[in-house]
């Protein structure tokens, strides 16, 4: 097995857990995630449903940041 082969195998396993990130968050923001935290209380002066919301949207986007440093490549060939 050379480098390079071995290189493919590490990005599809990291295009995986980074698939599966977002699906995950998208679920989760939005999905039956709400049902966790609907309630009246705050935290930290916040509804706690606007902070569930933040969290899912920062999981994204430090996903596609993690994807674009490390996973995606301009020479694809694929």
């Amino acid at each position: 097995m050379n480098s390079s082969t071995s290189a493919r195998n590490v990005r599809r396993r990291r295009s995986f857990w980074v698939a599966a990130s977002i699906i995950l968050a998208l679920l989760m923001g939005p999905g039956p995630g709400i049902l966790l935290v609907n309630s009246a209380k705050p935290i930290w002066g916040f509804p706690a449903i606007y902070l569930w919301g933040l969290l899912w949207y920062a999981v994204e986007l430090v996903t596609v940041v993690y994807a674009f440093l490390f996973v995606w490549d301009e020479n694809d060939s694929e």
